[in-house]
């Protein structure tokens, strides 16, 4: 009997919790994420503006990007994370970014996410974990992509990335 060698890939996955959800959903999508795969790194957690007031009573939602390591093809990953958020709906929203330097078009997945490059509240936290990820299309690295606007005030520092893994950490005892 010969044993099989699974071949993982790299994926990009951006994680938005919905306005009521907060940080206990973002634990509880990276510990999906954990155990579906093998999280590679978290970025820092970041509060995206929903509205021009700043302060403690902004509305926002919160952003976390995290790098893994998948067995699975950018198709049954991306319907691995629909199924989440059909079965947890208003907690979580997960979308795939980046799948190591594929370029894909489908009704269902368009890789790498159209809209990676424009937006700040996913293009930063995306590069803090994956700087030197290559855009397929615009052939140019995320750090470099970050490096080429002035984003503004788009949201703010809200915890370190670790909070997610002390918190994986702690559900498993």
């Amino acid at each position: 009997m010969t044993a099989t060698h699974v071949i993982s890939r790299k994926a990009l996955i951006v994680m938005q919790s919905h306005i009521n959800a907060q940080m206990e959903a973002l634990c509880q999508g990276f510990c999906f994420l954990k155990d579906t795969s093998s999280a590679v790194e978290t970025s820092n957690v970041y509060l995206k503006y929903l509205e021009t007031l700043r302060g403690p009573t902004a509305r926002g939602q919160l952003v976390v990007a995290t790098s893994i390591e998948t067995p699975l093809s950018p198709s049954e990953l991306n319907l691995k994370l629909h199924e989440r958020m059909q079965n947890y709906p208003n907690m979580v929203d997960y979308f795939l970014v980046l799948f190591e330097d594929e370029t894909l078009l489908t009704p269902q997945l368009t890789l790498p996410h159209p809209d990676l490059h424009l937006l700040p509240f996913w293009l930063i936290p995306a590069a803090e974990v994956w700087s030197d990820a290559p855009h397929p299309v615009l052939s140019k690295s995320l750090h470099d992509l970050v490096g080429e606007h002035d984003w503004g005030t788009w949201g703010e520092f809200y915890a370190q990335g670790k909070t997610l893994l002390d918190f994986y950490y702690k559900q498993r005892k």
